[in-house]
């Protein structure tokens, strides 16, 4: 299920350079409009567009639950490493 929300405002009033994750099974956002929707803000903008992560196996949270760790769930390695890695950039 997608929320039903136009997100084109929030990411106009944003004048940086965006990194930012998604999960591959987000149940309230759609990955591919999301994704869709703040490249062509920043192309509005002459920003650069934003640079995507997709964390597969996670949902809206860069977590990964199971059955048994669904209370307990821990970041996704990929989130991890990415970030690390932006952030030494």
């Amino acid at each position: 299920m997608d929320m039903d929300a136009d997100l084109t405002a929030a990411y106009e009033a944003i004048h940086c350079r965006v990194f930012t994750f998604r999960g591959e099974t987000d149940q309230w956002l759609s990955l591919e409009d999301s994704i869709h929707v703040w490249r062509g803000v920043a192309a509005n903008a002459r920003m650069p567009a934003p640079e995507v992560v997709r964390l597969a196996g996670c949902e809206h949270s860069p977590t990964i639950a199971t059955e048994e760790t669904a209370y307990n769930a821990r970041i996704s390695p990929a989130y991890e490493r990415a970030l690390l890695e932006w952030l030494e950039r």
